[in-house]
């Protein structure tokens, strides 16, 4: 809904408002054309938060094109900064983890082994992992864990064999994937009392952190027209490590 000068809905800010800004910029850019050195392209992904097909495929068809046509080529990615100019984002490592127990009628839960329960002490131990996650300060600021869903039993009247966890483990640059997975495996089995249940680990998402040098040309003279002296984090993700790799 439009109150105002202000519009609310899902994806207002991110990204309908930054979509509508750089669409403005490109038409009083245009208005300057004689003024443009170079080339001008705008281009809009719908699965930037899934499966980042669209640029991949942008970059596989024209990537090497861009590259050959011009001597420098620059990105500028829009997202909900605040305005701050940021050089770096979060990358994120998404888990399913599968808890394994064993099967019984609930009348006689002692016979069985309970996923649930292994899940829910998961959950709970996870909790400690983020604290220490957050511990770790680095120039960036901290990774970070959390628990986003939760599913298990297969009917009322039965001790549950498979439960399992979703979990968001955000990263910061310098962090590798491999051994994020590590790290989380590590803690499940050395950390964790499952309760008698067992556990495996599987990778559903994986999405990198992203850092542009401090002493980046194009960088630097955004930063001098914005009047910003030093680059921000964004402390979500992007695809600008894509664009870096």
């Amino acid at each position: 809904r439009i109150d105002g000068e202000y519009l609310y809905g899902r994806g207002a800010c991110d990204m309908k408002a930054g979509l509508a800004c750089m669409l403005q910029a490109f038409i009083d850019t245009a208005k300057e054309e004689s003024r443009l050195k170079g080339r001008l392209k705008l281009f809009f992904v719908t699965d930037e938060e899934t499966s980042n097909l669209g640029l991949r495929s942008y970059i596989s068809e024209y990537g090497e094109k861009d590259r050959l046509s011009a001597k420098r080529n620059y990105a500028l990615i829009g997202e909900p900064t605040d305005l701050n100019v940021c050089n770096s984002h979060y990358g994120v490592e998404r888990y399913w983890i599968n808890v394994h127990g064993v099967s019984a009628h609930s009348s006689k839960p002692e016979l069985g082994v309970n996923a649930i329960s292994g899940a829910a002490a998961i959950v709970d131990s996870l909790s400690g992992y983020h604290k220490e996650l957050r511990s770790r300060v680095t120039e960036w600021g901290s990774p970070s864990c959390a628990v986003t869903m939760i599913e298990g039993g297969e009917k009322q009247n039965s001790i549950a064999a498979h439960a399992r966890v979703f979990i968001d483990r955000r990263t910061v640059p310098g962090e590798k994937a491999e051994d994020v997975k590590k790290e989380v495996e590590a803690w499940l089995d050395e950390r964790t009392d499952l309760r008698g249940c067992t556990c495996d680990t599987e990778l559903f998402f994986t999405f990198g952190s992203g850092l542009l040098p401090s002493g980046n040309s194009f960088l630097s003279a955004i930063m001098e027209e914005a009047g910003q002296e030093k680059a921000e984090v964004f402390p979500a993700g992007c695809e600008q490590g894509i664009m870096l790799s």
